[in-house]
């Protein structure tokens, strides 16, 4: 990844990674998944996304709605909640790229 372009970052954090216990990797992955991934209630998926789109004017969004073993009813009571909850207004930002309609 170190010279793949855009990838940079995974190389270095390879880097970082090999020096850490395995649960000392766990709970870091872990607490960067936390940060970064958008989860919660609905309200706290709109402000996570207002303020991923405020500092990255996104072109695009992707959602999981089922990770791991997460049973496929609760899958879709999730991304049901999530259309019906957040991307009213999520489609209603405006963005560079105008893409998240």
């Amino acid at each position: 990844f170190a010279k793949l372009k855009g990838y940079e970052s995974y190389a270095s954090n390879a880097d970082l990674f090999k020096h850490l216990s395995a649960q000392e990797l766990l709970k870091t992955n872990g607490d960067m998944m936390i940060a970064n991934n958008v989860w919660g209630t609905p309200k706290m998926c709109v402000e996570k996304m207002r303020r991923i789109a405020d500092s990255f004017d996104p072109s695009e969004v992707m959602t999981i709605f089922s990770y791991g073993n997460i049973p496929h009813d609760v899958a879709m009571r999730s991304m049901e909640l999530f259309a019906k909850e957040c991307l009213p207004e999520i489609k209603s930002w405006k963005t560079a790229h105008n893409l998240l309609v």
